[in-house]
């Protein structure tokens, strides 16, 4: 039963984070988001002292892989500009679905580039994942949300950035 509880923990913080960005973007950070970037950026670093104060065989890594991991961390820092923009001009149940297509591209990236075999779970997932994203943003009377260009432009920056990323 513990597993079950372990299981579902995970999901209910992630969307409590992305409501969380919601209120902060829409309530506190009107005027632009980089300040909230900026402070999200900033948030890693008591935790990564205390990691480094209570388990430090963690920094012991070859210099490539510390660049490596920088690198990373600047590319999750340029997919946070779109996504708080995103955020601000449209409803979190509108932008975390199409966040969750992400590792679709991923299977797609994989499939073309590193020549992997995709399994028909695979497959039929990720269909699944594409159609209920597409499915959330047409309106019952056949009106596309969101209906402004900017918006839906800001959704395919993060698809952008994050083939960007797929691809490093």
């Amino acid at each position: 039963m513990n597993w079950l509880i372990i299981a579902f923990l995970a999901p209910l913080l992630w969307a409590i984070s992305n409501f969380i960005d919601k209120f902060l973007v829409s309530k506190y950070f009107k005027g632009g988001t980089g300040t909230l970037v900026i402070y999200s950026c900033l948030i890693g670093f008591p935790v990564a002292l205390l990691i480094g104060v209570y388990k430090q065989y963690v920094t012991n890594i070859a210099p490539l892989t510390a660049i490596l991991i920088a690198l990373n961390g600047c590319l999750y820092i340029t997919f946070l500009f779109p996504y708080f923009k995103a955020l601000k001009k449209a409803d979190t149940s509108i932008v975390i679905p199409f966040f969750q297509t992400i590792p679709v591209l991923g299977f797609i990236l994989a499939f073309f580039i590193l020549g992997e075999t995709l399994t028909l779970k695979q497959i039929i997932a990720s269909l699944l994942i594409i159609i209920g994203a597409v499915g959330i943003c047409i309106k019952f009377d056949g009106k596309i949300y969101p209906k402004s260009k900017r918006t839906r432009g800001t959704i395919v920056k993060i698809y952008q950035i994050s083939f960007t990323c797929f691809m490093c």
